[in-house]
């Protein structure tokens, strides 16, 4: 990855622990913002991490899974928090930010590592 490519993903990593810090101090009643930054995150992870055919696993297309996983259980725990109240109301948003705040520091982990 070239300096200019490595300064854009340095920006993106750094946009989203901004995006994560903002729904934390600021949280809406809804979980649905955390949960969409969180699976924009996951698609980060992937585009960055390229092409593992030939390049192997590296750490951002892992955390790209791994993000993916984590958006996936906070969507399910949003909806079934609106029907049944199993959980706290917050739960969802909070999972869904600690996804965004793996993933940014993946890309982080990914740049650093080569």
């Amino acid at each position: 990855m070239g300096t200019v490519g490595t300064v854009l993903v340095l920006v993106l990593a750094a946009g989203l622990l901004a995006a994560a810090v903002r729904l934390v101090r600021y949280p809406s009643t809804a979980p649905w913002p955390a949960i969409g930054v969180c699976a924009l995150t996951a698609a980060v992870d992937f585009a960055v991490g390229g092409d593992w055919l030939s390049a192997g696993l590296s750490a951002a297309i892992v955390a790209g899974a791994v993000v993916g996983l984590i958006t996936l259980l906070a969507a399910v725990l949003a909806l079934v928090t609106v029907s049944s109240r199993l959980t706290a109301p917050g739960t969802p948003r909070m999972i869904a930010v600690g996804g965004t705040v793996l993933g940014a520091l993946a890309l982080v982990l990914n740049v650093l590592m080569g």
